[in-house]
């Protein structure tokens, strides 16, 4: 018992006071799904008040990236998953209506045969346990779903934006350099940042998750300053406007290839020096292949504007703007493109077949010689 405690509570440090649980310096709805699940069976053993407060501010997170459609996250995520382990939002179901949002949303995918295929054998049998888990343990019992009017969120810990209404929504992650997915009940678009191809053959992207890019949100048109509280968040977002300014660099992309001499050598090392030493050897590994980052000499700003429809019915538009500047003088570009369905760092369980998979990309092939003369350019786009 007092070793289920100290691990018990070692997993409630990682927890945001947002309600997310950390998974790679970030929020990441997959693996959040799974961490609730974890805790929720956990929970009638344990008769710790900290567990379920962890729960509940954790169901309440998870919540506000619902998409209309029913689907849940994606690219936006530290880890770009859109897994969704149904099992621990069943057990909560019965006293928590968010949980039992997410639950019911699953069931209607299942039931659409929309839920994105995991074909690979891991991801198939890990979900398999929780499927059964959620069949076995459904409940009767379903709360009230909660008010979906017109919100807005901002989770500056998480990096994360939410403006949603009940038929639309838009999510978008500074943490990513602006990554954004705006959706409605039929479907949505993705934006996963831009690639810059050098005349080196070097690749630049935008997207890896870092919380250190310079990020500014103000809800209403007007104000200096973003509310502190969620009910000025809100109330400022049914006037459906708001913007959104995040700037950093973009990073510099490498394609790392088990080839058959690195699996010897690690193999090597592992059944040698490397059993003493497991932790340093996967946070090694964890640096190359996930959260390591080197920044390019290539600047973005992006602006995105949410602006009131003009049929309103808890609708908005984007304006998105970006501003890109090369910082380096001897750096050529020989392609620019928007990306859709990008995930830059090493996750066995991201990059599933979806309907992101389907949005082509948009060539910017007419920008590049601007771009090399001037140095900086603008695009606007609108969604």
């Amino acid at each position: 018992a007092q070793a289920r405690d100290a691990l018990l509570s070692r997993v409630l440090a990682w927890q945001s006071c947002e309600g997310w649980f950390v998974e790679y310096e970030g929020a990441d709805l997959g693996y959040q799904t799974l961490t609730v699940e974890c805790l929720a069976r956990l929970a009638p053993h344990v008769g710790d008040r900290r567990l379920i407060d962890a729960l509940q501010r954790a169901v309440a997170f998870t919540r506000w990236f619902l998409h209309p459609d029913d689907t849940m996250g994606g690219a936006y995520g530290s880890r770009g998953t859109v897994l969704f382990f149904p099992h621990g939002m069943e057990l909560l179901a019965g006293t928590h209506a968010d949980a039992a949002d997410l639950a019911d949303a699953h069931l209607r995918l299942l039931r659409s045969g929309r839920v994105p295929p995991y074909a690979d054998d891991r991801l198939y049998v890990h979900r398999l346990a929780s499927l059964l888990g959620a069949w076995r343990d459904w409940s009767p019992l379903r709360p009230a779903s909660l008010d979906t009017s017109p919100r807005a969120r901002y989770f500056p810990e998480a990096g994360l934006l939410v403006h949603r209404s009940h038929t639309h929504a838009t999510i978008v992650s500074p943490a990513r350099g602006g990554v954004l997915y705006h959706c409605s009940s039929s479907g949505g678009i993705w934006d996963t940042g831009l690639v810059v191809r050098t005349s080196q053959g070097r690749l630049a992207v935008s997207q890896p998750h870092s919380r250190s890019r310079r990020v500014h949100w103000v809800p209403a048109a007007g104000s200096d300053a973003c509310p502190k509280t969620d009910a000025a968040q809100e109330a400022a977002a049914e006037c459906g406007q708001g913007t959104l300014v995040v700037s950093g660099p973009l990073y510099w992309q490498r394609a790392e290839l088990a080839t058959p001499l690195k699996q010897a050598v690690l193999h090597l090392a592992m059944l040698s020096f490397g059993r003493w030493c497991r932790n340093l050897v996967r946070r090694a590994l964890q640096r190359r292949l996930i959260t390591g980052r080197r920044p390019a000499p290539i600047w973005l700003s992006r602006r995105i504007d949410f602006l009131p429809a003009s049929d309103g019915c808890g609708r908005w538009r984007l304006r998105i703007t970006d501003e890109l500047e090369l910082r380096d003088p001897l750096l050529r570009v020989e392609a620019l493109a928007y990306s859709s369905d990008l995930e830059t760092a090493y996750v066995a369980a991201a990059a599933t077949d979806e309907t992101a998979s389907l949005q082509p990309w948009t060539d910017l092939a007419e920008l590049v010689p601007l771009l090399n003369r001037h140095r900086r350019i603008t695009i606007i786009k609108e969604m």
